[in-house]
């Protein structure tokens, strides 16, 4: 094997992000959900090199409108934005990236556009359209005297793609060669034809108004380069480099790279004949590879990508969907399993069928088997992962043959790159413990209110410590300090948080990437002041103000009920889970996220309520033996309704301090940490029949539904008087594999469909 390495897939290889969207189109008071999957290139396995996710939303004009820091566990991460008043603008950028991938410059982050509906919307003029075709010939060059197979891309002026069947090949003598080329929805097509060194060719397009638009194709006449793949056979890859006759005679050499690392090499001589090179395709790692010839000097001359599998690569594994109606057919309820051997995590988004508000740019498939490959933004990616078909295999080998960009080679080893920005573990900040007696304190501790976990640091000679934590922004950190004897005292302490300034970077080179290329949409006609802000019921909204606490019922929404808990209270219930079973609440093992969860009892088979502490999302098990005398208020929904799930939001009392004995702790607030999502919650839209909700509302959003390997999991959702639903769902397993699924199901068939 020889030690020719690929210097520009080195670096963004090393991490690469997909993140599944509840849908791309918003109204405002909407959120925009997303579950981040992030994984190892190289290894191919959930990334566990960065745990920190930076999400953005930015502005046609590069400028930043919000940014987030999400924690990631096992290469996942969920979050979400809040569709509001200040998103002025028709559409925005969501960009995904990790600090690592910032050394890099031809690292490709998550791009999507995402577009406000209700904003005012720019018609595109569609008179006198001008055309614009690219010519990419396989290898990246055409040879004289030779058969040469040429991809071309179709576009119009503002950079939409044409699918025709108009296109024409023609000499200058105006003589027809070919009148069939035809390309796709994505604006590509495929030829071959003799190149004759006297003739000069020409592509000529009529459009509807019967203009015509041409474009000449230009070569060298007297020598080139040519490396053409026959990618058909089930067995087989076979490579044929081509040569003009100058090279006749001369020593190359055809390497074969997948990711980094070369996987194949054969020396040729050239000569009259066509070089054929036949590789097994099993010898062949599975995905995209590229092969590339040098010449005598290892100067790379010509280049191209392949796909060395002919159906969806064997990462992407299928999805078992059953589902039924509820008694009173309602609510839906979808089964999910797996044939792997390993536990999953899926997002779902779950949509009326005839939307339009879901038109991603990729699908978790092609973020991590195709964008990292290729030059720029694709458009559709999931287009080409849609389903096993052989025309949608022969596409994307067309759309691999176009790429034009070759990185730089080396051989041999060389110094690491000097690395500007590291990769981020968990939130860094240093201490100091200003009143420490160092002969006899030597160790911190550590309480994060929001993880619940206690860590115990060293406390250096000059009193200062640091460490590396999950810590929510807008939390606080409880410090003491112990004695030799293991007394914990309450210190006088400073904490720094990132201190040192991070190095600027500049954000529009990788927003130059997503591409503007947006697929038609009908228009629809909607009120202008259409606003779901104040519909919905968040969270964060749920608050208890000073009136309401004159007594310990009150109502804050149909069926939304707030308590206040009163000594009357206490003398009945001592712990928060009897409290709970007294309002109608289950407390039961929780099968599939283990130890106990909260339920409710209809429907049963829900996933367990989520629960909230001063609106951070905790899990059961920590609140289920919690003091009810710990609480101050809770908040609570027991119902499945159209637009508004269970949940249960406790506030704790502001001096819990004193009443748990630990007033031997200092509080910090941490200023910069982790933000956490907000409990999903479906928008109160106006009404579920008329033509704007069918096409740009949503049923459901679930982040992360386990799958346990060889289990099955499942979800009850409202149907708001839908007949069809559209069900979107991408996932991925412990040990790297991928998973999509998008389905539309006609519920009220009761059919099954496992």
């Amino acid at each position: 094997m020889l030690g020719l390495t690929c210097l520009g897939q080195d670096g963004p290889l090393q991490e690469n992000i997909h993140l599944h969207l509840n849908k791309t189109s918003f109204f405002k008071g909407e959120h925009l959900w997303f579950t981040a999957y992030v994984q190892d290139q190289t290894q191919e396995l959930p990334s566990y090199s960065s745990t920190n996710l930076h999400v953005g939303l930015f502005a046609e004009d590069g400028q930043l409108l919000q940014k987030k820091l999400f924690l990631v566990e096992d290469g996942i991460s969920k979050g979400d934005f809040k569709i509001d008043t200040t998103c002025t603008a028709q559409s925005y950028t969501l960009m995904a990236w990790t600090n690592y991938m910032k050394n890099f410059e031809q690292a490709t982050p998550f791009l999507q556009k995402i577009r406000i509906l209700g904003n005012p919307v720019q018609t595109r003029p569609r008179a006198n359209e001008q055309f614009t075709i690219s010519i990419h010939p396989e290898g990246q060059e055409i040879l004289p005297n030779a058969f040469n197979s040429i991809g071309i891309k179709l576009f119009t002026k503002d950079n939409r793609p044409v699918k025709t069947n108009s296109l024409q090949l023609i000499s200058e003598s105006e003589t027809l060669l070919q009148s069939d080329i035809q390309t796709n929805a994505l604006g590509q097509a495929r030829f071959s034809f003799y190149a004759d060194p006297t003739q000069s060719y020409y592509l000529k397009l009529t459009d509807a108004d019967g203009q015509q638009f041409s474009k000449r194709i230009s070569f060298n006449r007297e020598s080139g380069v040519s490396l053409s793949v026959q990618n058909e056979a089930k067995e087989v890859v076979v490579f044929m480099p081509r040569h003009s006759s100058q090279d006749s005679g001369r020593q190359f050499k055809l390497v074969i790279f997948h990711k980094s690392q070369s996987v194949f090499t054969q020396d040729y001589v050239s000569g009259s004949e066509p070089t054929v090179i036949s590789i097994d395709r099993n010898s062949l790692p599975s995905g995209i590879s590229t092969a590339v010839i040098f010449n005598d000097e290892m100067q790379p001359l010509s280049h191209r990508m392949f796909n060395s599998t002919r159906a969806v690569d064997n990462r992407v594994r299928p999805i078992q969907l059953g589902y039924e109606l509820t008694p009173v057919a309602d609510s839906l309820k979808l089964r999910i399993k797996t044939l792997d051997l390993a536990d999953a995590s899926f997002s779902i988004s779950v949509l009326p069928a005839a939307s339009q508000a879901y038109q991603p740019n990729n699908s978790i498939a092609s973020s991590f088997l195709l964008q990292p490959y290729i030059n720029g933004q694709l458009l559709s990616g999931g287009y080409f992962y849609a389903e096993s078909d052989r025309s949608l295999n022969y596409q994307l080998d067309t759309r691999l043959m176009m790429e034009a960009e070759l990185p730089p080679w080396h051989w041999g080893s060389e110094d690491a790159t000097n690395l500007r920005y590291k990769n981020e573990n968990l939130i860094a900040f240093k201490g100091k413990i200003i009143d420490a007696d160092t002969e006899k304190e030597r160790q911190v501790s550590l309480l994060s209110t929001s993880f619940g976990s206690i860590n115990l640091l060293p406390l250096n000679t000059n009193k200062d410590f640091e460490a590396n934590l999950p810590l929510i922004a807008g939390d606080s950190l409880m410090i003491s300090v112990l004695n030799k004897k293991g007394n914990l005292r309450k210190p006088e302490v400073k904490l720094y948080f990132n201190q040192a300034a991070e190095p600027y970077f500049d954000y529009s080179n990788w927003l130059l990437k997503a591409n503007a290329l947006t697929q038609e949409e009908e228009v629809i006609q909607i009120e202008e002041d259409l606003n779901l802000e104040d519909r919905g019921i968040a969270l964060e909204e749920v608050l208890i103000t000073a009136p309401a606490r004159q007594q310990t019922k009150f109502d804050l929404a149909p069926e939304i009920q707030g308590r206040i808990i009163d000594e009357a209270t206490l003398k009945r219930h001592k712990t928060f889970a009897s409290y709970i079973r007294r309002l109608g609440f289950q407390t039961r093992p929780n099968e599939r996220e283990g130890g106990m969860g909260i339920f409710v009892f209809d429907p049963p088979g829900l996933a367990p309520v989520p629960v909230t502490i001063n609106g951070m999302v905790v899990s059961a098990n920590e609140v289920m033996t919690l003091p009810l005398n710990y609480i101050e208020t809770m908040v609570y929904h027991k119902y499945v309704r159209p637009g508004q799930g269970p949940f249960i939001a406790l506030t704790l009392r502001i001096d819990l301090d004193a009443i748990k004995g630990i007033d031997q702790y200092e509080r910090v607030e941490v200023l910069r940490g982790f933000d956490r999502s907000q409990i999903y919650f479906s928008p109160v839209y106006p009404d579920y029949d008329s033509e704007v909700y069918k096409k740009y509302g949503a049923l459901w959003w679930e982040p992360q539904l386990g799958v346990a390997a060889g289990e099955e999991a499942s979800l009850t959702l409202p149907l708001n008087q839908q007949k069809e639903v559209l069900v979107i769902i991408e996932g991925m397993s412990a040990d790297g594999k991928l998973y999509q699924l998008i389905q539309i199901i006609q519920a009220f068939e009761k059919k099954d469909n496992e």
